[in-house]
């Protein structure tokens, strides 16, 4: 027997499984053991968002960077368009200048694994001198779009960006080191 739209009808209620699921709706091999911490709408999806599509006739790109850190005299932020090399010796003269407790390197987005790179390359050549502590987290960038005509509205867009904020600090100082040598 068929229904008006010409597809069979179903006697009856749609028999369940023992479980009391819909046969049709295979079990997931890994179950749910608890519900999300937050809600879609709770917070902006941190998901990889489509790249802002424009004519630069029309529209100029303006890229907001996040708020940094302070920059202090041991603070460095690691880019990629600055050589390792040259990062590397200053970061050396940071730390043996006297009186020098540590750094801070900070890393966001993409230069987040020069910055590990560089704490790490920074280890092995003082060994057993240094310390690291690492922080990550992520940081809002915004990107807008500004028109060009009068006709046009401004679209903007907000992601997040991956930090990381490593101390590099001396467990013993170059000072007790060059005591101690007669």
């Amino acid at each position: 027997m068929a229904d008006g739209d010409g597809a069979p009808a179903t006697s009856g209620p749609k028999k369940m499984s023992s479980s009391g699921k819909n046969p049709a709706t295979p079990a997931h091999p890994y179950p749910r053991t608890s519900k999300p911490s937050h809600s879609q709408h709770d917070q902006p999806s941190t998901s990889k968002l489509p790249p802002l599509d424009y004519d630069p006739a029309e529209y100029q790109l303006v890229r907001h960077l996040p708020r940094q850190h302070p920059r202090g005299p041991h603070d460095v932020y690691i880019t990629l368009k600055t050589a390792f090399k040259a990062q590397m010796q200053r970061c050396r003269r940071m730390l043996e200048a006297p009186g020098c407790p540590g750094i801070t390197l900070h890393g966001l987005g993409a230069a987040a694994n020069r910055a590990v790179n560089l704490a790490l390359q920074l280890c092995s050549e003082y060994t057993g001198l240094l310390q690291l502590h690492a922080t990550t987290g992520s940081m809002p960038m915004t990107q807008e779009l500004e028109p060009l005509r009068d006709d046009l509205d401004p679209v903007s867009q907000t992601r997040f960006i991956s930090a990381i904020h490593i101390r590099v600090y001396f467990v013993k100082t170059l000072e007790d080191l060059k005591k101690k040598k007669p």
